[in-house]
């Protein structure tokens, strides 16, 4: 159970830092414009 749990919670944490990666990438090609 508690590996199951510090899976979830590694993929929660890969998640969140590609949406930030790919927001962090967006505002940058804006910011170029």
């Amino acid at each position: 159970m508690v590996e199951n749990f510090k899976n979830l919670v590694a993929v929660g944490e890969d998640r969140r830092s590609l949406t930030l990666n790919l927001n962090s990438l967006e505002n940058r090609q804006q910011a170029s414009k």
